[in-house]
């Protein structure tokens, strides 16, 4: 399966209704690191800004395995952004 079918893969999985319980951080890295987001700890705790050239709010999450849906709902919002400027 090529990246792009693996991401669109992924994508779907987070856009889906009911909002899963089981996707993990490093799920989330691996979808925001190809819209070319940037997730960024400045200290040596657990939680990740994710940040975007023209992002207007910066977005935080924790690196808990397991992501809180309100995390979910948060990176399918700053994905939208990026297609919405294209």
């Amino acid at each position: 399966m090529s990246k792009i079918n693996q991401i669109k893969k992924l994508e779907n999985k987070f856009r889906q209704t009911p909002i899963p319980k089981d996707l993990t951080f490093d799920e989330a890295r691996r979808l925001l690191e190809y819209y070319q987001f940037r997730l960024i700890n400045d200290n040596v705790g657990s939680h990740y800004t994710i940040e975007r050239k023209g992002l207007k709010y910066p977005v935080t999450i924790a690196n808990h395995s397991i992501l809180k849906r309100y995390n979910i709902r948060d990176i399918i919002s700053l994905i939208d952004q990026v297609k919405e400027d294209h």
